[in-house]
């Protein structure tokens, strides 16, 4: 599945993870030298989005990578070159730094490799708990947490299929249905996606753009069979939507607080 993000959101559907931006050649990031692709992580991540936007994932993560590590190791290095030497700007690397790794985890999510998205976004985190990247960042975190306890589930519903010689029964053919039938991994994932949804959200308890981290919330909380919860939070999301005109999606959520 796939996500686009709003800020820190992204869709209005647990299960979802959209991908947005523009699109430029490739040729241009293939040109820039480690050390101007360490310079200007800006225009790296333009190239990214780019190609991001066109599908082109592996490369968009390629020039992401390359441009973080050259960032990394320039920041830390106490011999850095004059021509690099805007990397050792402290403030420079606390924001667009964070906001190059945000965007790898997005890459990374839609790429279904989750684990490996949870890391960037904990890297994003760790280097700015306060900046402009830090919502977006638990909110993809918890999106990736979620895919990993699908994933759990998956291998679950796998492991249960072939003890059964191959055949499903009512209980084990959709593993993640009931909060009752959670594996200890899936619950596991799906808790540190509340926690990372509500972490975001107080980052930015009056954005506009609450209402889908709360809805979010809630469906993890369903998962995890937390029914208060899960319907206060579609409440508050069903009004969160009204406030911004999204009648749509203000339907879904009531609908899913009186299931």
């Amino acid at each position: 599945t796939s996500r686009r993000h709003i800020f820190c959101v992204v869709g209005v559907t647990a299960a979802t993870v959209v991908p947005f931006l523009s699109w430029t050649a490739r040729a241009e990031a293939e040109e820039a030298s480690s050390c101007e692709t360490a310079e200007d992580l800006t225009a790296v991540m333009a190239r990214a989005r780019s190609l991001y936007g066109s599908g082109r994932l592996p490369e968009a993560e390629d020039i992401l990578v390359r441009a973080a590590d050259a960032a990394t190791a320039a920041s830390t290095s106490t011999s850095t070159s004059s021509s690099c030497r805007g990397l050792d700007d402290t403030e420079k690397n606390a924001t667009t730094l964070p906001q190059l790794l945000k965007l790898l985890g997005d890459v990374r999510v839609d790429s279904y490799r989750y684990a490996e998205a949870v890391e960037s976004y904990s890297d994003a985190i760790a280097l700015n708990r306060q900046g402009p990247a830090a919502p977006g960042a638990h909110f993809g975190r918890a999106n990736a947490h979620e895919g990993l306890a699908a994933a759990a589930a998956a291998a679950a519903a796998e492991a249960t299929t072939k003890a059964d010689g191959g055949g499903l029964d009512s209980t084990s053919s959709s593993s993640s249905s009931s909060s009752l039938s959670l594996t200890t991994e899936e619950r596991r994932q799906y808790e540190l996606a509340v926690d990372d949804y509500t972490r975001c959200l107080k980052l930015r308890p009056d954005g506009d753009d609450a209402a889908t981290p709360t809805f979010e919330r809630a469906q993890a909380e369903r998962a995890l069979g937390k029914w208060s919860a899960a319907a206060a939070d579609y409440d508050a999301a069903a009004e969160l939507f009204i406030r911004r005109r999204l009648k749509k999606e203000a339907k879904i959520a009531e609908a899913q607080a009186a299931f």
